[in-house]
């Protein structure tokens, strides 16, 4: 698997942790330190101190893993 830096991403890069159970958005990079902070889907503050290698650059920015679901969706069994 290839590891990211933080010279591949940029403020408002999409991203998705390794693991696939989070997407979120770069908020802040350090290049020199190569760390990063950024704001999980569905959280209210910036996670800081990540490591770019525990991400991946998410190919599908409009892919949802978490967070509010579509618009015109309905929760199953409402029906």
């Amino acid at each position: 698997m290839h590891l990211l830096d933080a010279k591949e991403l940029n403020v408002g890069t999409r991203v998705i942790t390794v693991s696939g159970d989070r997407t979120g958005t770069v908020r802040a990079l350090d290049v020199a330190s190569n760390i990063c902070a950024i704001l999980f889907d569905g959280d209210k503050t910036a996670t800081h101190g990540c490591n770019p290698s525990e991400f991946k650059i998410l190919k599908n920015p409009s892919l949802r893993l978490t967070g509010m679901p579509p618009q015109k969706t309905v929760p199953r069994g409402s029906l």
